[in-house]
This record gives C-alpha cells, structure tokens and sequence, in this order.
C-alpha cells in the first residue's frame, strides 16, 4: 500500500483499504454439487447457471430468472473480471492513455454476456444485494469489504444458518484478481502552524493502534503491517 500516493515524490499516505472481492454462498453451492468454489471463469459459469436452473426447477415461479451472479456494472468489478482474463493495469502515469480495446477487454466482456445471454447472471430490481444473497436468489454478487456487515444483518433477518464467504475473483491462468483501492491522506499547503498540525494529525491516524480501532470500525484493512 506504501507505493500508493507516490511516482517518485510522496504526495500522501495511505489510510485503510478496500478489497474488490465476490460473496458465494458456500452451503447452497455444496446443496447443488459443488465441492469447492470455483477457481476459473468457466467454474464460475457453471456454478452460476447451475443456480439458475435450480430455481426454475424449485417450483416457486417468483424466483424464476434469478440464482446466479447479481449483473453489476461498478467501475471496479468490471475491472476485476478485465484483469481476471489478462487485462493489463490502468495506467499510473500522466499522460498514458487508457486502452480498453484489447483482445483481454473483448473475452471478459464476451464472458459477462455470454452468462447474461444464458440467463445465469441477472439485473436486480433492488440495488441492494443482501437480501437477495439470504434468500438463495443469488449465488454470486459483487461488492466489497464494506458490504460484510451489511450481509451478516441480512442472513440474520432471513435466519438463514448458510455458511458464506468471500472469493478473489477467478482468472483464467488460474491465480485470483484482487484489486485493493483506498483513502490517501494528504496535507495542503497553508501556514507553516496549519500544516504542522496537519502532519501532527496524520502522524496520530498513522499509530498502529488507532489504525486497528479504525480498521475494526469500518472493516477495511488497515495500511501498515503493524497495526494487523
């Protein structure tokens, strides 16, 4: 994380960070077959429409059409499945340019619509995926750390006892895609007075046991080796 804020010259310190990850529901994917979670695209594929099929087989019209992956369309999680098939990173120089037309941008998103063309990933009416998650509508969703204790609420709401958890996103040479993202903090340039106090602030976040109490306030993963 150290390496974010800086190209050369430091222009801030990194706060606590996020993680780009997937939420599967490990016991409803045991009820329909699947030993472990899945470790390529196509893995996922299958596991999706499997889901889906098993809600149009259940016999309860109202869930027809959901089961797999909740379609998203966040910036970061199209960036994960871009990675997960060879994408390379963004660029983090001034004036690069972004290119997205690259035969890795063309089998990622070939990939997403071949399981919205199947019926295995699915648009949910509600933006939050939770309850969707508990009630077995969805195998897969995209979300991030933030979204942990929203879902432990809303398997105690439905009093669901499924055992779930969070997955890197699979990748075609078989090694996860995780992407991390995060607040950088930083001090402007005013008084000498108002950026000591500045630094003096910054130096206070930075010990290890306010990054703990921060990090265990939000969920997120704390900056520095020592606060863990």
């Amino acid at each position: 994380f150290w390496t974010e804020g800086s190209d050369g010259q430091r222009w801030g310190i990194p706060a606590e960070q996020n993680v780009q990850v997937i939420f599967y529901n490990e016991s409803w994917a045991q009820a329909l077959g699947f030993s472990h979670p899945p470790s390529t695209p196509d893995e996922f594929k299958t596991q999706a429409c499997a889901a889906m099929k098993a809600n149009v087989a259940d016999g309860a019209p109202e869930n027809d059409g959901t089961g797999g992956w909740i379609l998203s369309t966040d910036p970061l999680a199209l960036e994960s499945w871009r990675m997960a098939f060879g994408g390379e990173m963004l660029p983090a120089q001034e004036g690069q340019a972004y290119i997205f037309n690259t035969p890795a941008s063309i089998k990622a998103f070939t990939f997403l619509k071949s399981l919205i063309d199947q019926n295995c990933a699915w648009t949910a009416r509600d933006p939050a995926p939770y309850p969707y998650f508990a009630q077995r509508e969805a195998l897969f969703y995209s979300g991030s750390l933030l979204d942990l204790p929203f879902q432990v609420r809303a398997m105690e709401f439905a009093k669901s006892s499924d055992r779930w958890t969070v997955l890197e996103y699979p990748s075609l040479s078989g090694s996860p895609v995780v992407l991390a993202n995060g607040n950088i903090n930083a001090v402007l340039r005013s008084t000498d007075t108002q950026q000591l106090a500045g630094w003096l602030f910054l130096r206070y976040l930075m010990l290890p046991r306010v990054e703990a109490r921060l990090a265990g306030a939000s969920g997120l993963i704390p900056a520095r080796q020592s606060a863990l």
